[in-house]
Formats: structure tokens, C-alpha cells, sequence
């Protein structure tokens, strides 16, 4: 019995992290607030992606107050397009299945992807939320980020699929980015 307990807390994962980049706080799965950001001269978001024609990765960078804007822009038009029961459903199509950008070094339209860390404690939520690539990431990668956000219990995230999930991620890390009110 007592083997077992040993061994069960070698597995039990700390709450704390290295923040994995500037942006990020020592929390899985959580970033720092925009005006925390903004203070402290973080207004350029770097993340890398891979071409899947020449498998070149490259680093992307996006102006945090400028993508944020675009962002916030395209999700107010989506809640006044849709019913609010169809929010809690499923998210935009385009948030689902990202478009992809043309590759810098073999000019291929759309064969770019983010590269998403293996390690989820690793990953750069908030790169992907400028570039409205949170749709590359798998359901256990999303479910990962409500499982250390607590914002929604396990129960309800295990039974949502990706639309909702996906949905759910993007308002959280805008409520994580702008605390004093929603996008």
C-alpha cells in the first residue's frame, strides 16, 4: 500500500511550471493579461510553424494588439450571427479548420501549420489564439486546457466535442488576456 502511494506521487503533476515563453505564466495552460503584457513591452508574439510540402519550420511573429483586435472583431460578429444555443454547440467552421498560410520558402498556398508542442504544458496557447490556429491542436490537447483552467468541470468537457470545446478555449484564453470583460 504505501509502495502504491509513493508511487502515485511521483505521477501527481506540480500546478506550478517554468513559463514555456514570455507571454505564459508559471500556471499550465494559462497566459499572462493583456495589460500585464503590454507593461512589461511583450507586444510581439513568436511561434513556429512547419511547412507540410518541404517540412521547413520557420518562426511567425504577430503584433499582439493588432491580431487581438482581428481576433475580437471576427468572434463579436460570430455571437451576434449565431443563436446563442449554437455557441455552446460548436465553433465557427474556420476556427475548426483553420486555413492555413502559404509557406515562405516553397510558395505552397495553405501548407503551413503551427508546430504544437508533444509536451502540452509546453504549448503556445496564445500564439495560436492570434492566429486563429486553436483548431490544430487534438480534443485531448483542448481538454488539457480546461482540465488546468478549471473553468469547466471535467464532466461537461468530457462530454462536449471538439465545436465546443474549441469554442470554450478561445473565450477563456480572451477572458485570460482581458479579465475586466468579455472580447
Amino acid at each position: 500500500m504505501e509502495n502504491h502511494m509513493q508511487h502515485a506521487e511521483q505521477h501527481t503533476k506540480s500546478e506550478t511550471i517554468v513559463p514555456p515563453y514570455p507571454w505564459a505564466t508559471n500556471r499550465r495552460a494559462t497566459i499572462c493579461n493583456r495589460q500585464y503584457l503590454v507593461d512589461n513591452g511583450i507586444t510581439t508574439i513568436t511561434g513556429d510553424v512547419q511547412c507540410m510540402t518541404c517540412q521547413k519550420k520557420y518562426e511567425v511573429s504577430y503584433d499582439l494588439l493588432t491580431k487581438l483586435q482581428e481576433v475580437k472583431d471576427y468572434t463579436f460578429i460570430i455571437r451576434r450571427g449565431i443563436r446563442r444555443k449554437e455557441l455552446r454547440e460548436e465553433a465557427p467552421r474556420n476556427w475548426l479548420l483553420p486555413r492555413s498560410a502559404g509557406c515562405k520558402f516553397c510558395g505552397k498556398k495553405r501548407g503551413v501549420k503551427p508546430v504544437i508542442s508533444e509536451k502540452k504544458k509546453g504549448i503556445n496557447w496564445l500564439f495560436l489564439l492570434l492566429g486563429q490556429m486553436l483548431g490544430y491542436c487534438t480534443l485531448e490537447q483542448l481538454k488539457y486546457f480546461h482540465k488546468h483552467t478549471r473553468k469547466h468541470t471535467p464532466l461537461y468537457v468530457s462530454t462536449w466535442g471538439k465545436g465546443g470545446v474549441l469554442y470554450f478555449t478561445y473565450l477563456e484564453l480572451f477572458r485570460q488576456l482581458e479579465p475586466e470583460g468579455p472580447p
